[in-house]
């Protein structure tokens, strides 16, 4: 009984510690990732505002030049990386400039993705969170910004946190563990107690008592039997001294026999 008790108490506490840690990362993962597509959509529709401004009606790639200051201001002290494209998806402008693709035409599915999934692979299976905004002049849109950024820090917040609430967690079920054990003890030691005196009784001892201790359920248990004890050999007693009495008035008239036999 005790270690099915000890059993229970950390089945339960394990289901919901990995419950609880289940909910909690996902919470902070998709707090995280929400806030920083959030963050970078702002970026992006004030890179788009700008660059219309001062892009206009020239769309050359050559106008390139009026609004790299633009872009780099935006992301200053960012990884994140932009890419400006006109509307026929050439790229005009690229922070990265180990890519070389200004004056190449940027994929589309890049930007479809960027504006559908949010959360894409890139290279080298690198996670990413990209972006995808239109610039519009005129009410007709001229070209987009792409901005794409590595999510590995948020990864790795994501990855101490489970492993902080795994180290967490462990030492809960260890702590629980040991309080279900001298718990199960304090539970099951009574009814031990109880069993010994059981068996005592079924011996025909009546005089075996258990002690009482506190005043709960338990305690009253032990009242009780020790009730029952008294009154089984109060009861012992009476049967005895009644066998007793019964014995002697039966040898009275045997022995009043024997004497009239002998006379």
């Amino acid at each position: 009984m005790r270690f099915t008790m000890i059993a229970t108490y950390l089945a339960i506490i394990v289901t919901t510690l990995v419950l609880m840690s289940i909910y909690i990362i996902s919470l902070l993962s998709e707090n995280l990732y929400s806030t920083e597509t959030i963050n970078m959509f702002a970026k992006a529709n004030i890179i788009s505002e700008t660059i219309a401004d001062v892009w206009g009606s020239d769309t050359s790639a050559t106008s390139a030049q009026k609004f790299s200051d633009v872009v780099e201001r935006s992301l200053a002290g960012t990884n994140i990386r932009g890419v400006v494209t006109n509307k026929s998806y050439s790229v005009l402008y690229d922070t990265n400039e180990e890519s070389q693709l200004i004056g190449k035409v940027f994929m589309r599915d890049v930007l479809k993705r960027a504006l559908d999934d949010i959360i894409t692979t890139g290279e080298n299976n690198m996670r990413l969170i990209s972006v995808a905004v239109p610039v519009t002049f005129g009410g007709e849109i001229i070209g987009s910004v792409y901005l794409a950024e590595s999510i590995n820090t948020i990864d790795d917040t994501v990855r101490t946190t489970r492993n902080s609430l795994i180290v967490f967690s462990t030492l809960i079920v260890i702590l629980i563990g040991m309080l279900s054990l001298g718990m199960s003890y304090i539970i099951t030691s009574p009814i031990e107690e109880f069993i010994a005196v059981a068996k005592e009784i079924s011996k025909g001892n009546f005089s075996k008592h258990v002690e009482v201790k506190g005043h709960n359920e338990i305690a009253q248990m032990a009242q009780m039997l020790n009730y029952m004890c008294d009154e089984l050999e109060l009861l012992e007693e009476k049967r005895r001294k009644f066998v007793s009495d019964a014995s002697h008035e039966l040898k009275t008239p045997q022995a009043v026999l024997q004497v009239s036999l002998i006379c």
